[in-house]
């Protein structure tokens, strides 16, 4: 049976409209997805860096994500280390919040996990640029606000087998028990060339970590990293440490 041109014309508009819907539709319910496991993936290298969840543990993403909920509060800081109330920390993207050229504007997200009703471990966000990319990190204190916790690093897109071993636990172990604070004052902790042991006396190895074998622009980005990041934290650091 013929159809008429003006049917053709319908049908095939009838069919792009139907079929256009249904991409949109699945498109929108992927970006969805997209956004709610990257969401929670930062929420993993969170909860990571304090100590509440193993870095290779098989976990589902709703797992985390109620785990995060059920053990990690977060607030804002000001630039003068003041908590800001009414601020939504969780949206905060530090990176987007430094292109603000009013530093007076600036909100600084803080994630804290209590215990006994007490914080026991802070944790801050951290990004620099290594050899090709930026890293995008967390670095976590203990109550004393001078020793480090845990340090993960989350997205990068260093070479593989080089600077990609930010990502892998024997790099990022190295950063446990090491102090950011010498006397009262701060110092951030920098990535040697080499072995912490054979470059560094042994009064001075807690605020060094161990370098990546042919990666000394990355392991230098992330030393410049946490000093640039760490500095912005610091007076908050600093009014906390003067209540304790």
């Amino acid at each position: 049976m013929q159809h008429s041109k003006p049917y053709s014309i319908v049908f095939v508009l009838a069919i792009t409209i139907v079929f256009g819907l249904l991409l949109s539709l699945a498109a929108s319910a992927m970006r969805d997805r997209q956004q709610f496991n990257a969401e929670v993936n930062v929420k993993r290298n969170i909860l990571i860096a304090v100590g509440l969840l193993d870095r290779d543990a098989d976990v589902e993403l709703t797992e985390i994500d109620a785990m995060y909920v059920d053990s990690v509060r977060s607030f804002a800081i000001d630039r003068d280390g003041a908590v800001v109330e009414g601020v939504a920390s969780e949206s905060l993207d530090l990176e987007v919040v430094l292109q603000n050229p009013d530093a007076a504007q600036h909100r600084y997200p803080v994630f804290v996990v209590d215990a006994g009703g007490e914080p026991s471990v802070y944790a801050i966000p951290v990004f620099g640029k290594g050899l090709w990319s930026t890293l995008y990190g967390y670095l976590a204190l203990e109550a004393d606000l001078e020793t480090v916790r845990g340090m993960t690093f989350y997205e990068h897109k260093e070479t593989p087998g080089l600077g990609a071993e930010i990502e892998q636990a024997w790099f990022q172990d190295n950063f446990v028990g090491k102090k950011i604070y010498e006397r009262g004052a701060l110092r951030t902790i920098q990535v040697v060339k080499g072995l912490v042991e054979d470059r560094i006396p042994a009064g001075e190895r807690q605020y060094y970590v161990d370098g990546i074998s042919g990666a000394t622009m990355t392991g230098r980005g992330v030393s410049n990293l946490l000093e640039t990041k760490v500095a912005l934290y610091e007076p908050f650091f600093r009014r906390v440490r003067a209540e304790q």
